[in-house]
């Protein structure tokens, strides 16, 4: 979403996610309105598993990347299901 908006201003974005499946990372890289397919590694390269991501950008907070990583991972979470 943030690189449909903002691609222009989004020079570089790569990072090491923790999907939960697998025993490695699945690895993110973009450059602009370009995203390159992921790549699943089978291991991680340390011990650390926490996921990881890097923006490189020009003239965007880091309030708003913030915001819409939030607004993605809402959108990701499987519905609440009353009883």
């Amino acid at each position: 979403m943030l690189l449909h908006s903002h691609g222009a201003d989004i020079l570089r974005v790569k990072g090491m996610l923790n999907v939960g499946t697998g025993s490695g990372p699945v690895v993110v890289h973009g450059v602009q309105h370009l995203v390159h397919p992921p790549d699943h590694l089978p291991q991680w390269p340390d011990d650390d598993r926490s996921s990881r991501i890097i923006f490189i950008v020009r003239d965007l907070s880091h309030d708003l990347i913030e915001r819409s990583l939030a607004a993605f991972i809402r959108l990701g979470a499987p519905p609440l299901v009353e009883a």
